[in-house]
């Protein structure tokens, strides 16, 4: 009995071998988080960036109700980055975007990966009407902190002498730390920010 085997067959199966030998590094994937702020999961204050998860194709957001779960959010998100970066399923660069203590919770998260690969980048990050903002490190490449200009609890971007990229302190013309992220032109800025290419 004679075996014919073609040059495309035979290109795969060497593929597929050289990959399940782990020779060929896995395509590493990226992840966008997007970040509710407190009581973001009583509602209807609960509505927070959900618009702005399903916009980006994005299941929803992370929501919790008091800083306990925030931080609990921010270790867990942290924890699931540092292992995928390590089994290599996921060497990013990440997107986060956060409102109110969400802003914490993308800093903590930046820096937490900052602390266990420094090489791993975060390619955007948005903020917004974040207090007592975390400082963000040399793994961010662009941030975006917007803060409405009455009602506003934010801060001004906290930065690290490491950070070396692009950050914009926007200001926009409105009253109200909730509804700020639920403008339309907000949520248009965020999205060129998530969109980008890498």
């Amino acid at each position: 009995m004679r075996f014919q085997v073609n040059s495309r067959s035979a290109a795969i199966a060497l593929i597929l071998a050289l990959a399940a030998a782990g020779l060929i590094a896995r395509e590493a994937r990226s992840e966008t988080i997007i970040i509710n702020g407190l009581f973001s999961a009583v509602p209807p204050i609960g509505r927070g960036l959900n618009d702005l998860a399903r916009e980006a194709g994005l299941p929803r957001a992370t929501s919790y109700v008091t800083p306990i779960g925030g931080s609990i959010a921010a270790f867990l998100i942290a924890r699931r980055l540092i292992a995928n970066y390590e089994n290599g399923t996921d060497r990013g660069p990440h997107k986060c975007v956060g409102h109110s203590y969400g802003a914490i919770v993308c800093a903590r998260v930046s820096a937490a990966l900052w602390r266990a690969y420094p090489a791993a980048r975060f390619s955007y990050i948005g903020m917004i009407d974040g207090p007592a903002l975390p400082p963000l490190f040399g793994n961010v490449d662009h941030v975006d902190n917007i803060r409405p200009t009455v009602g506003s609890i934010g801060a001004a971007l906290n930065l690290d002498q490491s950070f070396m990229g692009v950050a914009d302190e926007l200001i926009y013309d409105h009253w109200g730390h909730v509804s700020v992220a639920w403008r339309e032109d907000v949520r248009s800025r965020l999205l060129v920010g998530i969109r980008k290419k890498q």
